[in-house]
């Protein structure tokens, strides 16, 4: 039981109230042996044992009446959990946010949002509890922000909606750091989150140190777990995946290629309405929607053909989850790419080489150039759309500065793991010691992003085949500084491709290489094909043509300079990188950026599976994620405490009346 007002409970002492004055009552007479009183206790020997009891009774029902006197004043809240932290004396509250796409699902009868619903059930608790001070931690910024009244998260900027994913474990580890440095004795951790699997991320080696940690920080500290975990029937989604300008004799047009997507059981086959924005102009079309997904490719759009630049949305009817009914794009002239590839050899013709050639649907024209470290120097990259790094980490930090300025441009480089041993870095990162599979055996691969980046699933919806993979021998991965995101792993845990943001491009790491010594890579093709396309897509894309980004690739301090066309004209600047919708960059070329596709379509954790992730940590959980989004998670229940001693009272008097009298007529020796 917790309290609003605990030091009002010492009125508890008041129960012995009635314990003393039975106590004194009792030590008021003498007995007196009287003759003329033998016969007169042998008649009431047989009601004694009663009145005995209702005496009893009466003191209990007075004790009782000042017990739920004093507990109604001190003004108690419903569920233990609220109290341990110190409930009415609680130092710090620290609120950790999930603002992902999915948390705008609506749930509440007034149409309220999971995070709106659960940012009302944190600041009515909080204003129950009076925390002395108050912290926000949301996914987007990262960073602990101060505010003094609870009602404040209903206006922060940092509390509204955002299309980036969130990712927990950080989350987590930015709550300890800010508790250990400030050290506030007790303190509650409020985690509001619809437990997407991708979110919670378990199998992260940050849960480790996490739970190694934990038990550093001195202090006595709740977390308190609100699953938003309400389910809805149905929902439906857009995507758009491609973008390109057209010209010919007789037309100019925009050829839009995109994907929608019924999420949940209920599916159903309609002829919906989209509406397709192109440079500020809207029209409506009908679109057939049949099964799980349904892909429309080449829709065409006529132009202005002097708009050589352009923008624009496409979307489809509003439903119960709005951050998925809008996709955005941006075109511009299709450009020629070129790969870089760097070899030990520069006459190489491997497959990587014949990969990157390679056109996927005949129209774009790809170049190769091979070349050594020793001429990497010299050339001009600014040009390249993809470099392939197939050698060492360079410990040359000419040539390392030279590829992370063209990275930060936008451009896209592959770092391939080095039969070779070197200690050399590269934005943080390094290849370390060479992992082998005992003999005739493989390293098997059971975890990969099938929604999005190098390895997401086809256009058609088909998972590419990287659980067949067959790797022989990878290298582990070491970071000195920023956490590069897995893109595939080991059943180990280990990373087979991993990426790392730089300003406006990636780099990506592949533990393994293609020869056959280590992996089938080189020899299967097929997912080594795509993951090359792709990047070289990417490339493409950043550097000078169709330009698209998912929500939180680019870093904030680029983004803030942006100017947003098109999306949430409420959201503040410096959270562009994580806000969908078109920007007008510096050089006059407009970039879409999108909501993160895996975190919308991540599956929901059980709540005994976070209960596992956690461990030993003190998690206590808020309700079962299904209550009406309306609940509250603190009552006080003092008028429950009130009728009880209203009942005890009553109970009282009742056991106070006196006994009814038997009638004379049956006293021995008494005339009729």
């Amino acid at each position: 039981m917790s309290f609003l007002q605990p030091f009002l409970l010492w009125g508890l002492a008041l129960a012995t109230i009635p314990i003393i004055i039975h106590l004194i009552h009792q030590r008021r007479f003498r007995t007196l042996d009287w003759g003329a009183m033998y016969f007169l206790r042998q008649a009431k020997q047989q009601a004694k044992g009663m009145a005995r009891l209702k005496q009893w009774l009466i003191l209990a029902m007075r004790t009782l009446a000042l017990l739920a006197l004093a507990f109604a004043i001190s003004r108690p809240l419903s569920g233990g959990w609220v109290g341990k932290a110190g409930a009415g004396n609680l130092p710090l509250a620290i609120v950790l946010l999930d603002r992902s796409p999915s948390m705008e699902q609506n749930v509440g009868k007034d149409n309220s949002t999971k995070r709106e619903a659960g940012l009302r059930k944190i600041v009515e608790a909080c204003e129950k509890l009076k925390p002395n001070r108050m912290v926000l931690i949301e996914n987007i910024n990262m960073a602990p922000l101060e505010f003094s009244e609870p009602s404040d998260l209903y206006t922060l900027p940092e509390t509204g909606p955002a299309d980036d994913k969130t990712h927990w474990p950080s989350m987590l580890q930015k709550a300890m750091e800010y508790i250990s440095v400030n050290k506030p004795g007790n303190c509650q951790i409020w985690i509001c989150s619809d437990l997407k699997e991708n979110d919670w991320d378990l199998n992260n080696g940050l849960w480790a140190s996490i739970k190694k940690e934990f038990p550093n920080i001195n202090d006595n500290i709740q977390i308190l777990l609100l699953p938003m975990t309400q389910s809805s029937p149905s929902n439906m989604g857009v995507h758009v995946t491609n973008a390109k300008r057209i010209i010919s004799d007789k037309s100019s047009q925009v050829q839009l290629d995109f994907k929608i997507t019924q999420f949940g059981e209920e599916l159903k086959d309609a002829e919906i309405p989209i509406d397709i924005n192109v440079n500020g102009s809207t029209s409506r079309s009908k679109i057939q929607v049949t099964g799980r997904e349904s892909v429309i490719e080449g829709f065409a759009v006529d132009i202005d053909p002097g708009q050589t630049n352009g923008w624009g949305w496409v979307k489809i009817p509003s439903d119960n989850l709005a951050s998925d009914d809008s996709s955005y794009f941006s075109y511009s002239p299709f450009k020629t790419s070129k790969t870089l590839l760097t070899n030990k050899n520069a006459d190489s013709n491997g497959p990587l080489v014949w990969i990157s050639e390679s056109s996927p649907d005949g129209s774009a024209e790809n170049f190769v150039q091979v070349t050594t470290i020793q001429d990497f120097s010299s050339l001009n990259i600014n040009d390249v759309s993809l470099i392939i790094w197939d050698n060492p980490i360079p410990e040359d930090s000419e040539i390392k500065n030279k590829l992370l300025q063209y990275v930060g441009d936008g451009g896209q480089l592959l770092v391939i793991a080095s039969e070779v041993d070197t200690d050399a870095k590269i934005a943080g990162v390094s290849f370390s010691d060479i992992i082998s599979a005992p003999q005739e055996e493989f390293f098997k691969i059971d975890n990969w992003k099938t929604e999005e980046d190098l390895l997401a699933r086809s256009f058609d919806g088909i998972p590419l085949p990287v659980g067949e993979l067959k790797i022989k021998q990878y290298r582990k991965l070491e970071h000195a500084g920023q956490l590069p995101i897995s893109l595939a792993r080991f059943e180990t845990g280990a990373p087979l491709l991993s990426k790392i943001n730089v300003n406006n491009g990636f780099i990506y790491f592949l533990t393994t290489h293609l020869n056959s010594a280590w992996s089938d890579l080189g020899s299967n093709g097929i997912v080594l094909y795509v993951m090359v396309q792709r990047a070289l897509a990417q490339g493409v894309a950043a550097k000078k043509g169709q330009n698209f980004r998912e929500a939180g690739e680019a870093k904030q301090s680029v983004a803030s300079q942006w100017i947003r066309i098109a999306g949430n004209k409420e959201a503040p600047s410096t959270e562009n990188a994580s806000i969908a919708g078109v920007y007008k960059l510096s050089n006059g070329e407009f970039l879409a950026v999108n909501r993160s596709l895996t975190e919308v379509s991540s599956p929901a954790l059980s709540i005994d599976s976070v209960k596992e992730g956690f461990g030993e940590l003190p998690l206590q959980v808020i309700g079962s994620g299904a209550e009406e989004a309306e609940s509250g998670i603190v009552q006080e229940v003092w008028r429950l405490f009130l009728l009880l001693m209203v009942a005890a009272l009553m109970l009282e008097a009742f056991f106070s009346l006196p006994t009814k009298r038997n009638d004379s007529s049956n006293f021995p020796g008494r005339a009729g």
